[in-house]
């Protein structure tokens, strides 16, 4: 009964977080009513919760609440490892610039996040996959078991749906020339569904979007805890 009692989940919803995140990017006013009542505190997955105090913070000062304001008072933050976001050229050609930054960062692991083919009326379902389905996480000799497999798991714990992507051989992703970058880095991939990829008219679901990065945000946070990478 004990053990019972501790494995239960607290009621929560991880769509209110997102949408309350969401609303204070979007509208300033929203800060101001948001932070009036509830805190960062009140928030049951921690890492929105820092992002809402991040962006009361901002807005206390003055300052502008977007993005890459955001990223830059998220650096202050405390974390349990160091860690660096890239965004890199040349993917589509020789991923020269993933190439390049894994060498002089060489890190200890990374996830490579990009899109994949989104379902759509002229394209094979088993091909596909499903847009507003969840992130798509990938799995095969591109991508370390260890995590794809926490990735899954934190999935589970934040009731987030996501999907399976089987990656035979080489994942189109930048975490192929990654994985053999020096003496070899754990990777992942990461993907959102999207529809008629590399044409003018590429199309992706929002909560696809929120819910990739509240699954990298919980991800990142998850490392060095109890001394390990994953």
């Amino acid at each position: 009964m004990e053990e019972a009692l501790i494995k239960r989940v607290m009621p929560h919803s991880v769509e209110a977080e997102q949408s309350v995140v969401g609303a204070m990017l979007m509208d300033r006013d929203a800060i101001t009513t948001s932070s009036e009542i509830i805190s960062g505190n009140d928030f049951y997955q921690s890492a929105y919760g820092v992002i809402f105090d991040s962006m009361v913070e901002l807005y206390n000062e003055g300052k502008p609440v977007d993005l890459i304001t955001l990223q830059e008072r998220l650096r202050e933050k405390e974390l349990s490892v160091d860690l660096y976001v890239l965004g890199s050229t040349q993917e589509e050609t020789h991923s020269s610039g993933a190439i390049t930054a894994a060498y002089e960062i060489a890190p200890n692991l990374c996830v490579a996040v990009d899109v994949t083919h989104g379902d759509s009326p002229d394209a094979s379902k088993n091909e596909t996959f499903k847009l507003g389905g969840g992130p798509v996480i990938g799995v095969g000799p591109n991508c370390t078991r260890s995590l794809s497999g926490r990735l899954k798991e934190l999935a589970a714990e934040l009731d987030m749906p996501v999907q399976i992507e089987v990656m035979p051989g080489s994942s189109g992703t930048n975490a192929w020339p990654i994985q053999v970058s020096r003496e070899g880095v754990a990777t992942a991939v990461v993907s959102i569904p999207e529809r008629y990829m590399h044409t003018p008219v590429e199309v992706v679901n929002q909560t696809d979007l929120e819910n990739t990065a509240a699954l990298l945000a919980a991800f990142v946070e998850s490392l060095g805890e109890g001394g390990t990478t994953c």
